[in-house]
């Protein structure tokens, strides 16, 4: 069905990535991956990837039989692949066991000639981080392994700095000048064939190996012109050549790091103008905006603010300015750089080589879908109509002493260890997740997860059923409509100090905690979402993305309202009925039963667990309304840290595209996201772009020229 993986459904969950094993080995046995393509987007995790798989293929009793031209080939040429190579060169030196050639005419003398690996690059070595922008600063990951295990030279310059990507090059140029790597450049992979070995298609030639190290990365799409059908031979978005260009008439578009240094790069033997849509230049660091407003000055570059591309002729460009709407300027060659549009994994080709990834709906998700439906289904059905089946004191069904409690305390009392157990085990798993502890973020996750095990353990399990033995205690906590709703109105108002407790809770407490902390309580208090955050915590990662998703949390009004209505229309004593069924019941069956457990606790595998707080929950809507004009809550960006990873949008359980603020230094809240500020985003980021509150991160120095110090 492929509605189950249609762009823009409830489906589309963003960028998937293959599944692998322990030693990052895909469902093609013999075929590995490592490097950006497995989620490990920073350059030291894409070097120790490397070098691991490496070496647990030199660790493999590896016996290349005719015909054979390499016994592991490696795709890519990135610091993934450069540093796999970097081990089989380092076992051919030192004389370690590595993969031998056997069998055939002339294998010994193979075995002597010919290395064990052969490495392909499409372009050059490095590309990726060659194209970077020259000051582009490339910040130690404080996530993954804090050690550098592969042998390609990588260093933390101390005191937080940031390494230069031009440096970085220069220095693995120079190291590299000590080894002879087996590469063939130039050369593009266009299918990757398995029998009892394999055989790797290139656009020259096909080689045949016994294992594949495929280290290629994710594919960038950068940010378009938008003037419709371009000219293509005069529009290039990659970095340019400065000594193919002499004596021309350039466009340089864009403000950008990447587009200030095209520009200053070129002008000395060109005409060059600089075009930016935005007033001012604020976007690039602030040395290149001096440096260009300085040549600016001088009359050696031409810069035009507030102006756009409207058209692309063969001899001309036509710009749009405040001034002039249509405004022709003489041109050879335009070269936009206006930034990252999006990444993503190259599914295409991983479908072609049949390699299988993540939420793919093969027929065992589709019975798997059916069964936890049907399972989850049948218990809450069992629960609302049969509660004495569930609903029963927890002695009682344990057989000890203790049958006068009429409170059923068996379903809380499993609720509460479900939440424990898994609560303890994503405390184990975020924790491991950073090895760098980042100033004023220090432990939040599991904080956060303690928090809401206390408060499901003492608020919403001892208190209500062990202390104060009345279940409206669950509405001490639980603001309006969870437990104070429709359905149980007539009860709360035989209590004078819980109905005036639960008006005041939802009516001035909540609109007070939003104010200062945005919808945290979903994140930090509330059961239910207690429940998401620990049961559903591995697949965190499947929450609905894109815009459809996101403009599909509008729904979630139309609950609040009919919550709204119904509660004042009950209260007031018109417990309307409609098609023969009352609102109070009508509420209970459809919000109670199916969009707050049934459907939710259903899609925790499928769509993560936040859709009931996402699209259906009374009090997210209640926030939304009071808090996104007036709340304080807000998360901050340092765009300049931004790799476009795409790790925060990915494991945002409510599917906020954080990536998208991150890239433009944009801070996000409730006035214009679902954010329920669980930090998350802020957690798994590898640069440390995100933080809370009102600032912006200070971006820190970078590192003076490399000095690599040979490793003990």
């Amino acid at each position: 069905m492929k509605w189950f993986g249609k762009p823009g459904s409830i489906w589309d969950m963003g960028p998937r990535f293959p599944l692998l094993d322990k030693n990052r080995q895909s469902s093609i046995p013999g075929l590995y991956l490592a490097g950006d393509v497995t989620g490990t987007p920073d350059i030291k995790a894409a070097i120790n990837t490397g070098a691991e798989v490496a070496r647990h293929l030199l660790s493999q009793d590896l016996a290349c039989k005719p015909p054979c031209d390499a016994h592991v080939l490696i795709l890519g040429g990135g610091p993934a692949g450069v540093s796999a190579a970097l081990e089989f060169e380092k076992a051919i030196t030192s004389g370690a066991r590595a993969p031998r050639w056997v069998g055939g005419d002339g294998a010994a003398a193979k075995a002597a000639t010919h290395k064990p690996y052969l490495l392909l690059e499409k372009k050059q070595l490095f590309t990726t981080v060659r194209n970077f922008a020259k000051c582009k600063p490339l910040f130690y990951a404080s996530t993954g392994d804090p050690d550098v295990k592969g042998d390609l030279w990588w260093q933390e310059p101390g005191d937080g700095a940031a390494v230069r990507s031009c440096d970085l090059v220069e220095v693995w140029a120079s190291q590299l000048e000590k080894y002879s790597l087996n590469a063939r450049l130039g050369e593009t992979v266009t299918d990757i064939q398995k029998t009892d070995k394999f055989r790797v298609v290139t656009d020259k030639r096909s080689y045949v190996c016994d294992r594949v190290i495929l280290c290629i990365g994710k594919l960038i799409y950068l940010t378009k012109l938008d003037v419709g059908q371009e000219a293509a031979p005069k529009v290039f978005y990659e970095p340019p050549d400065a000594a193919q260009y002499r004596d021309r008439d350039l466009l340089v578009v864009g403000d950008t790091n990447e587009a200030l240094e095209t520009a200053l790069g070129l002008m000395g033997h060109n005409r060059v103008t600089l075009v930016h849509s935005s007033p001012e230049l604020k976007e690039a660091a602030p040395e290149l905006i001096e440096s260009v407003e300085t040549q600016v000055r001088a009359g050696r570059l031409n810069r035009l603010a507030n102006a756009k591309v409207k058209k692309v002729e063969p001899d001309a460009v036509v710009l749009e300015t405040p001034s002039a709407p249509a405004l022709r300027v003489k041109n050879d060659v335009v070269l936009p750089f206006l930034g990252v549009e999006k990444t993503e994994l190259p599914l295409d080709f991983f479908r072609k080589i049949h390699i299988a990834y993540e939420r793919d709906w093969d027929l065992r998700r589709y019975l798997l879908f059916a069964f936890v439906i049907l399972a989850v289904g049948a218990f809450y059905l069992i629960k609302k109509f049969m509660p004495g089946a569930v609903m029963v004191p927890a002695p009682v069904a344990l057989g000890l002493p203790g049958n006068e409690w009429d409170l059923g305390s068996l379903y809380p009392l499993v609720y509460t260890l479900v939440m424990v157990g898994f609560g303890v085990k994503a405390i184990r798993r975020w924790k491991k997740f950073r090895w760098r502890v980042r100033k004023g973020f220090g432990g939040q996750q599991t904080l956060r997860l303690a928090s809401l095990i206390f408060f499901q353990t003492f608020f919403f399990f001892l208190l209500p059923l062990f202390i104060l033995r009345d279940w409206k205690a669950w509405g001490l906590l639980y603001p309006w409509p969870l437990v104070f709703h429709p359905g149980t109105v007539e009860h709360f108002q035989q209590s004078q100090f819980w109905w005036w407790w639960s008006l005041g809770l939802a009516l001035i407490a909540v609109p007070v905690f939003t104010f200062f902390h945005g919808k945290k309580f979903c994140t930090w208090v509330c059961g239910c979402g207690g429940l998401a955050e620990t049961v559903g915590d591995s697949w965190r990662h499947y929450s609905p993305k894109g815009v459809g998703n996101t403009r599909k949390e509008r729904q979630i009004y139309f609950v609040t309202g009919s919550a709204a209505v119904a509660t004042v229309l009950v209260a007031a004593g018109y417990d309307l009925s409609v098609a023969g069924i009352s609102l109070s019941k009508l509420y209970s069956y459809t919000v109670d039963l199916f969009l707050i457990a049934i459907i939710p606790v259903a899609m925790y595998i499928f769509l993560g667990g936040k859709i009931w707080c996402r699209y259906w929950c009374p009090v997210v809507g209640w926030m939304n309304l009071v808090g996104k004009k007036t709340s304080r809550f807000r998360i901050s960006a340092d765009k300049h840290r931004c790799i476009t990873c795409n790790l925060c949008s990915r494991y945002c359980e409510v599917g906020v595209d954080v990536m998208r603020f991150a890239v433009k230094g944009e801070a996000f809240g409730m006035w214009n996201s679902s954010c329920i500020g669980c930090g998350m985003c802020i957690h798994v980021c590898p640069t440390d772009v995100l933080t809370f509150g009102h600032h912006q991160l200070v971006t820190l120095p970078t590192a003076p020229p490399l000095k690599p110090q040979p490793r003990v």
